[in-house]
């Protein structure tokens, strides 16, 4: 079965960081941070994730999370938990995030899949989700 592509945008209506590490030669930190998102588009919902930082001079550098989320994908609903792993330069984003085999609930058990995320420079987020789903 080919996987099938859905685009969708979110925003970010929630953020609590919390350092637990600063580094005070340098001003690194490491951060965890509690993020609440909402899904529109071909993904609807909402979203929690809890992503550890780690900040060099003030700037993000690498972040890994997990995010559980609750939602209707083409008219099926149920939560599933991504996977994310991010790198940030100066020279641009490179971000990995999974659909965390077995997590899938209700109509989307047994979701699997890869997303991308982009975030425009005005901080416009979209998220094209790659998954296979069994048919009902």
């Amino acid at each position: 079965m080919s996987p099938v592509q859905v685009t969708a945008s979110f925003t970010i209506d929630g953020w609590k960081e919390k350092p637990w590490h600063r580094e005070r030669r340098t001003g690194g930190r490491l951060t965890r941070t509690e993020v609440i998102r909402s899904y529109q588009g071909g993904i609807r919902g909402r979203s929690k994730a809890e992503l550890v930082s780690a900040y060099s001079a003030g700037e993000p550098r690498v972040y890994s999370g997990l995010e559980l989320l609750r939602c209707e994908i083409d008219g099926r609903s149920g939560s599933f938990a991504l996977f994310h792993v991010g790198r940030i330069e100066p020279t641009g984003t490179e971000l990995e995030v999974t659909i965390v085999d077995g997590s899938g609930t209700d109509e989307l058990t047994g979701i699997t899949g890869r997303a991308r995320v982009t975030r425009t420079p005005e901080g416009e987020h979209t998220i094209v989700l790659d998954y296979d789903l069994m048919p009902v």
